[in-house]
């Protein structure tokens, strides 16, 4: 663990507010919904034309480390299979969470009970991973799974190595979020609303020093369904001299498709290898010759939320 740590038991500042920005209409949430959707179809066939290119180019593994995959809302092992298999193939010992499809609180749950009944089984499977690879075990969440890898890497610290998540928000649902998923987990819950089940609850703020280990958010400027600004760590929470390791690595990926986009699959390769003793924040043209920087540059452009 990174000497810079903290207990998560300490004290932090208090959580900056998420952005606010007028809330829209359904009719246009659904259009960028089905906008996502084409984006990960296009993703998803890209992935199969490029797998030579990707495992060429990609970063290896040889101590084996652990990974546990999380998906996102109603996703389930199949959701995430790419990201784990790849994983596989550079050397890592990834699985999927055994939990089936993941649908958050449902009939009145609250976040904090919902995650008690997800750690009864993800507490000791991860101890169990991390007993038979000698290794912390590193955790990478989609969407929602993101949000529960964070509190699972705050319950389990001594068992967890980084958390990397994609498109998870960070704020909770904010009114630049698809109103649309909303609705389907409202009705997958029976609540009223997203943020009546989050408020009070980790899913609805950022504590700049819990979890300890750690953390990286990849972020899209073009996912439909978590607002990039929604999904960020903000950028005070960045600093490693007064924190933990933060750092936000922003993909042109879809939000449905960020499991099977193959340079948020390198990024996550790349982000699970880094050395939390040395951190160096990623940096995508080591892996493709210079005539390639303008696509990388339009892949991984820069960000507002990159920090100093």
């Amino acid at each position: 663990m990174n000497e810079r740590a903290v207990s998560d038991a300490t004290a932090s500042p208090a959580s900056p507010a998420p952005p606010h920005h007028r809330p829209e209409s359904l009719f246009t949430a659904g259009a960028r919904l089905g906008f996502d959707f084409a984006q990960a179809t296009l993703e998803v066939a890209t992935a199969t034309v490029g797998d030579a290119e990707l495992q060429r180019v990609s970063p290896s593994d040889d101590l084996g480390r652990p990974v546990l995959v999380i998906p996102g809302l109603t996703g389930n092992e199949k959701s995430v299979r790419r990201l784990v298999e790849y994983l596989c193939s550079r050397g890592f010992v990834a699985t999927a969470w055994p939990l089936g499809r993941n649908l958050g609180p449902r009939g009145g749950e609250t976040f904090e009970t919902h995650l008690d009944s997800v750690m009864m089984v993800i507490g000791p499977m991860l101890r169990s991973l991390a007993d038979t690879t000698s290794q912390p075990v590193s955790l990478v969440g989609h969407s929602l799974g993101g949000v529960l890898a964070r509190e699972i890497g705050r319950r389990l610290a001594p068992e967890v190595d980084r958390l990397i998540t994609l498109g998870a928000p960070v704020f909770g649902v904010g009114e630049r979020d698809n109103p649309i998923i909303s609705r389907i987990g409202q009705q997958i819950r029976g609540r009223t609303s997203y943020l009546e089940m989050m408020s009070g609850h980790a899913y609805g703020h950022w504590d700049s020093q819990s979890p300890t280990r750690p953390c990286v958010s990849i972020i899209s400027p073009i996912d439909q369904v978590v607002d990039r600004d929604m999904a960020a760590i903000p950028v005070e929470s960045l600093d490693p001299v007064v924190g933990p390791i933060r750092e936000n690595v922003t993909v042109r990926s879809s939000h449905i498709g960020m499991t099977s986009n193959p340079f948020v699959l390198l990024a996550v390769a790349d982000r699970l290898l880094a050395d939390a003793e040395s951190w160096q924040r990623f940096d995508p043209f080591r892996y493709f010759p210079h005539r390639l920087g303008p696509m990388v540059r339009h892949v991984y452009p820069p960000s507002p939320h990159a920090g100093q």
